[in-house]
């Protein structure tokens, strides 16, 4: 059986209130003695005990506990994200709780025995537009007293903090990268709406626009099923086309994958007849072939800011809620065709 506090106070005589004062280091436990101290630690050491940290949780003032929300466990990149939220979590004193969403729109009551007394406790989420916890709950949460963070979505409360990237500067960039070899027969590929597509979209027409370009045909993938949706639509795409793509820039490196497919089954060449570019550089960049030229999100970054945003909005919780917008990377590789120096093009 599992050594409890009374079995401490009676191996070293004290009562069990100053036993559990004095092993939470608690500020009351300045009034003992060094050697009251110093005795319970060494009994609560000899005796094998294991502090329950969610009854701690319970019964403390200041919760030591991180709630991580994803839509699902298997979504990469909110698992990049949540692998330095929990590091991070981790070098600032705290502790993590990650649940996936599933179709659940609020699994924060599921947990708010171990989450913080009275229910109040602080969530991050995961999972921009395709979340399954709408504004509507989030804004509840928040009146409950409740910190929240989302990562890549935004909801208009000062209450709810967020962390994202900066889309747009992106998509410019991947854009910049295509049209500067002189392609100008390009498609977008984008997925359901959110704020983040929407961002790179706008980027790669602005960016068409101004080199005098076409504008993109845009293909628009639904459901979640982004890989299969996206052949599915490239391929249908390519029988009807009059002219076939030079480029295809995909919203993510998923859609991307997709395309690389449909491409592939049309006897079409990545890299080489078609350049073709993703988002995020998660795992699935680096591990399709060709490797893919994608935009970089700082994954890892994303998790620590949302960690200190929530730290933050615990110890301060009078104030606005705190934001951060992170820089993007574009790492080329062999999907998309790298014109000479010579021909490279500077737009604005």
């Amino acid at each position: 059986m599992p050594v409890t506090l009374q079995d401490i106070a009676e191996a070293t005589g004290f009562d069990k209130s100053t036993v559990s004062v004095a092993l939470r280091n608690l500020p009351r436990a300045a009034r003992f003695s060094p050697e009251t101290r110093r005795r319970i630690q060494q009994a609560a050491h000899k005796l094998g005990y294991r502090p329950n940290f969610f009854a701690r949780q319970l019964s403390d003032k200041k919760p030591r506990l991180l709630m991580l929300c994803l839509n699902y466990l298997r979504d990469p990149f909110a698992m990049m994200v949540a692998e330095g939220f929990e590091r991070h979590a981790a070098e600032r004193g705290y502790r993590v709780l990650i649940t996936a969403l599933q179709d659940q729109e609020n699994p924060f009551a599921l947990h708010r025995d171990i989450l913080g007394l009275q229910g109040v406790g602080a969530m991050a989420l995961i999972g921009g537009a395709s979340s399954k916890l709408s504004e509507k709950s989030l804004i509840q949460l928040a009146d409950e007293g409740v910190k929240i963070v989302l990562v890549n979505r935004t909801v208009a409360d000062n209450r709810i903090a967020h962390v994202g990237v900066n889309d747009y500067e992106g998509g410019v960039s991947v854009a910049q990268h295509i049209y500067g070899q002189g392609l100008r027969e390009v498609w977008v590929l984008g997925g359901m709406e959110s704020e983040a597509v929407e961002a790179r979209q706008k980027a790669f027409a602005d960016v068409a626009r101004s080199v005098g370009a076409p504008a993109p045909m845009s293909l628009r993938c639904r459901g979640m099923d982004w890989a299969n949706s996206a052949a599915e639509m490239v391929a249908g795409a390519l029988k009807k086309a009059e002219r076939l793509p030079q480029a295809i820039l995909a919203a993510s490196d998923v859609l991307a994958l997709g395309a690389g497919r449909a491409l592939t089954a049309a006897n079409l060449i990545v890299g080489k007849d078609v350049a073709l570019t993703g988002f995020d550089d998660g795992i699935y960049a680096q591990c399709a072939w060709p490797p893919l030229t994608s935009v970089r999100l700082p994954m890892a970054d994303m998790g620590r800011a949302a960690v200190d945003s929530l730290i933050t909005m615990l110890e301060q919780p009078d104030e606005p809620a705190p934001s951060s917008v992170l820089r993007v990377e574009l790492i080329v590789r062999a999907s998309s065709k790298v014109a000479p120096a010579s021909q490279e093009t500077s737009y604005p």
